[in-house]
């Protein structure tokens, strides 16, 4: 079953995504090579990408034509805690991406994430 879903993922992004990414890259990127993106980079990637990743929509600022996910480096060093009581803030003027506690966090506890 699992050599079977392992084969079903390559055919449905192997025969779709990962041609369109080697074509958008490949025309974008001077010097890139289709035959370096292969299909094990390709999940390495995509699995940083899908496990990492912030939904712009969870921020507040974000101007309304932002729209996407994004890597929020550090921002998912941060583990879950489904009682935790966060805000994902843009702030347009320093251009910084903030999460806030909204409670207090006692010295000495871990400050985390709900996702």
């Amino acid at each position: 079953r699992a050599r079977l879903a392992q084969q079903s993922l390559k055919d449905v992004l192997g025969g779709t995504v990962l041609p369109a990414v080697q074509r958008t890259a490949g025309a974008e990127t001077e010097g890139f090579s289709q035959q370096s993106l292969s299909w094990e980079r390709f999940l390495w990637a995509y699995g940083i990408a899908c496990s990492r990743s912030f939904n712009i929509s969870s921020f507040t600022n974000f101007p309304a034509d932002f729209i996407g996910l994004f890597l929020f480096p550090a921002g998912d060093f941060l583990n879950h805690d489904p009682d935790a009581s966060v805000a994902y803030v843009y702030e347009p003027d320093s251009r910084e991406v903030v999460i806030r506690t909204l409670m207090p966090i006692r010295g000495g506890r871990e400050a985390c994430n709900n996702y």
